[in-house]
């Protein structure tokens, strides 16, 4: 993500991935304030538990001084995706409607034997 808000709008877009049978958010990072305060950040966890940090992120991270912040997503499909089908692709642009631009989808599958 090129900015925080970007991945914050993606935390519900994750959450509402259907068919998914694990979702998760890792965000890392800091943050200094205007009186140079430092701030560190580490989370691993589902999207919706970090509803609560985003609300308590969004407005310190516009009023600092300096910011960083990575953030990545992984869901996972237990009964795979169907890729004979339109399921990757609606998949994609769900992720990247609201985060266009800013946002870059890597897709690994793996064969059951």
């Amino acid at each position: 993500m090129f900015d925080a808000s970007d991945a914050f709008k993606l935390l519900g877009v994750v959450a509402a991935v259907r068919g998914a049978d694990s979702k998760r958010v890792e965000f890392e990072g800091a943050y200094e304030t205007g009186g140079g305060s430092e701030v560190g950040i580490s989370f691993k966890g589902a999207p919706s538990e970090a509803q609560p940090l985003k609300e308590f992120l969004e407005p310190q991270l516009r009023a600092a001084k300096d910011k960083d912040l990575k953030a990545r997503f992984e869901i996972a499909f237990a009964q795979g995706l169907d890729l004979g089908s339109d399921a990757p692709e609606k998949l994609n642009e769900q992720l990247t409607r609201f985060a266009t631009g800013a946002a870059y989808v890597e897709a690994t599958a793996e064969v059951k034997a």
